[in-house]
C-alpha cells in the first residue's frame, strides 16, 4: 500500500499506527523520494508491505522486526523535470534483496521494540536508519578539544595574515 508521509510519522496519528501494528503484520516499509509521483503530487510517500493477522492474533502488538529501506534515487532527476538519470536504488527491493539486504543508512531490520520505544511510534525509515545520536563527552575533554581548535584557528588566521603582507 502506498501512503503519504503523514500516516507513518505524524505525531497525532500514533494511535492509528498502534492499531495498525495490532491488526496487521508489517513486513517492510520502503521510503520513496519526495518527487516519485510528480507531476501528480510532491508528497513524500512510503510503501507498506503487510499481511493481515490471523483473526485470533488481531489486537496483539506485532513482535517481528520490520525491514526498512530508503530509496534516495528512483532513476529520475528530482524536481518538476523528471529526466532519467543513471542512479537507481530500486535494486535494494528487487528480487533476492527484498527483506534481506542490510546496508548502513539504506536498509535493514529494525526491532519492534525500537518502534514501540519511539514516543510517536513512527514508521519512518529515516527515523531508524539515519538518526544520529549525540556523542557524550566529559566537560574537561570538551574544553581541551575546544582549546585545540582555537589554537588551530589562530594559527590559520596568522598564516593567512602573513600571506597577505
Amino acid at each position: 500500500m502506498i501512503v503519504p508521509d503523514g500516516l507513518v510519522e505524524n505525531a497525532s496519528l500514533r494511535t492509528y499506527r498502534h492499531s495498525l501494528l495490532s491488526n496487521i503484520d508489517l513486513h517492510a516499509v520502503v521510503s520513496l523520494p519526495a518527487f516519485a509521483f510528480l507531476p501528480y503530487t510532491h508528497e513524500k510517500t512510503y510503501v507498506l508491505y503487510f499481511s493481515r493477522k490471523p483473526h485470533r492474533k488481531r489486537g496483539t502488538m506485532q513482535e517481528a522486526p520490520i525491514w526498512h529501506c530508503i530509496i534516495d534515487n528512483d532513476g529520475f532527476q528530482d524536481g518538476s523535470k523528471r529526466y532519467p538519470i543513471n542512479e537507481d536504488d530500486f535494486t535494494a527491493v528487487d528480487g533476492d534483496n527484498f527483506l534481506k539486504k542490510d546496508e548502513v543508512d539504506k536498509c535493514g531490520f529494525v526491532s519492534i521494540d525500537k518502534h514501540i520505544d519511539n514516543d510517536f511510534l513512527t514508521l519512518s525509515s529515516e527515523t531508524y536508519l539515519r538518526r544520529r545520536y549525540p556523542i557524550e563527552v566529559e566537560l574537561d575533554e570538551f574544553q581541551k578539544t575546544l582549546e585545540s581548535i582555537i589554537v588551530s584557528v589562530r594559527e590559520l588566521v596568522n598564516e593567512i595574515g602573513a600571506d597577505n603582507e
